[in-house]
């Protein structure tokens, strides 16, 4: 985790969210990312934080892991917070490549 005390931003590397096909909640984990964003910056109108998380899949790879009991984020549960897929098309290939 890193946060930079003079723009608020946080970056901060987490795995993928187990909810599985019945998208189970976790609340710890609900907890864990809105006390992150609310080191940052000013709140938004409705008293929420701006947070972004990347994940560095496709969207079609989350669906995917689904099926085997994995998953994403569902920002409906995370107040504020905008989900953006990167699209790298397989994350341990690109690992290899360097």
């Amino acid at each position: 985790t890193w946060f930079d005390p003079s723009t608020g931003c946080s970056i901060a590397r987490c795995s993928q969210p187990m909810v599985g096909m019945n998208s189970k909640r976790c609340v710890e984990d609900e907890r864990l990312v809105l006390a992150l964003a609310a080191l940052t910056g000013r709140p938004l109108r409705n008293g929420t934080h701006r947070y972004c998380i990347m994940d560095a899949r496709s969207k079609v790879a989350t669906q995917g892991n689904r099926l085997m009991g994995k998953g994403v984020e569902q920002t409906k549960y995370y107040p504020g917070t905008e989900l953006t897929y990167l699209n790298i098309g397989n994350i341990h290939a690109a690992r290899e490549s360097c």
